[in-house]
């Protein structure tokens, strides 16, 4: 009986060191998540942002390119107009 109960003292500190080791195991993969999260959300964030500022420099570039040609227009315009008195 006594030796059953030491081997059932072992088996229960082993298992004991085992759950120990898992808890550590688990919380450093759930860390190592919860950091994976943050980075992901502040790349996300930053996607976002540039995504944005992508969208206002692509309209203030269409912006310029009709100015430039309103302004080709115009000057070929005002080189007919300077031609012909």
């Amino acid at each position: 009986m006594s030796i059953w109960i030491f081997g059932s003292s072992v088996l229960y500190v082993k298992l004991t060191q085992d759950t120990n080791c898992f808890s550590k195991v688990l919380a450093e993969w759930k860390q190592k998540y919860e950091e994976g999260q943050a980075e992901l959300e502040g790349a996300q964030k930053e996607a976002r942002s540039l995504s944005t500022e992508l969208f206002k420099m692509k309209n203030s570039y269409e912006e310029a390119l009709d100015q430039l040609e309103t302004l080709k227009r115009e000057n070929k315009n005002l080189q007919r107009k300077s031609r012909w008195p």
